[in-house]
């Protein structure tokens, strides 16, 4: 039974590669994964899993590599983190004989046991937590080179939300807080995101009743992804994770927890779908809040 399982599952990864070989690079990212599968206790990589890799390094442009090594529940703490430094060993080693290109920047993570993809509940689970998460990052296109332009809606951007707030009147509506915006593939801000921050802060302040929910997109994937990775921790969480990451800058500025509510939305609701320039891309990379109660 057990050999049936590692042949279904082998079947299921390999698929898993193809997936991500034939999707379009422009309907994929500036992000794309890969991921190498283990048995358990090894650090030898899958011959079919390093032809298809292989096959994506050779046609894609990418400029940065992050690796992430993850094991399952099994062995000791100490034990589990040296498995996956070992695994990341095996993979750094093997891009290494790829020929890349000299200014690749490769970074790598071990993350042990903590922070598994997948619960640890089951055989799949503990299977899909053998692995290292490769992501490929890719330099911008030419068409992110024009100017982005922001329409500005308003002189007094707090009176401009407050406004919109007042007329959400449904529950279901949003509104889009549009300059918060992320470093690629990570729940940090960057640094333009902190005159939109401010002002969800003093409207916050000033409606000392409202309560809202925070809503996290991603950009540059299939619509209906559930969520991407977070390469600082490797969960497939990052919709999730921006969205708290508002959250917690509104609570360290004395916002209650009682007043706010954070949920990742994945790339299910995209603006813009197929993303073929790199302004919408930036659209669907985007924090909605939703009016809970005024």
């Amino acid at each position: 039974m057990f050999r049936v399982f590692q042949r279904n599952f082998r079947i299921q990864r390999i698929w898993t590669l193809l997936m991500f070989w034939f999707l379009p690079l422009g309907a994929s990212s500036q992000t794309q994964t890969v991921q190498f599968h283990f048995e358990t206790n090894s650090s030898v990589l899958d011959d079919v899993e390093l032809k298809t890799t292989k096959n994506i390094l050779k046609s894609n442009p990418y400029d940065s590599i992050h690796l992430i090594g993850h094991c399952d529940f099994r062995g000791s703490e100490i034990f589990n983190l040296n498995l996956a430094n070992a695994r990341l060993t095996s993979v750094r080693r093997w891009l290494e004989l790829q020929n890349l290109p000299k200014e690749t920047f490769i970074s790598a993570k071990a993350m042990g046991e903590t922070n598994p993809p997948e619960s640890n509940a089951s055989a799949e689970g503990m299977a899909a937590n053998r692995v290292v998460i490769m992501m490929l990052f890719f330099p911008p296109s030419d068409s992110s080179k024009a100017t982005v332009i922001i329409e500005k809606k308003s002189e007094n951007k707090v009176n401009d939300l407050l406004e919109q707030i007042d007329r959400k009147l449904d529950g279901n509506s949003t509104i889009r807080l549009e300059n918060i915006q992320f470093y690629g593939g990570r729940d940090v801000f960057l640094p333009e995101s902190t005159d939109e921050l401010k002002f969800l802060l003093d409207v916050m302040k000033q409606r000392d009743s409202l309560r809202i929910e925070i809503q996290g997109h991603i950009c540059c994937s299939p619509v209906g992804t559930v969520d991407g990775a977070n390469m600082a921790t490797g969960k497939i969480q990052l919709s999730y994770d921006r969205a708290v990451a508002v959250m917690n800058y509104l609570i360290k500025n004395g916002i209650e927890p009682n007043r706010l509510k954070a949920v990742g939305m994945g790339a299910k609701f995209p603006l813009v779908y197929p993303e073929n320039t790199e302004i919408e891309k930036t659209a669907n990379r985007r924090v909605e809040i939703r009016v809970l109660s005024k």
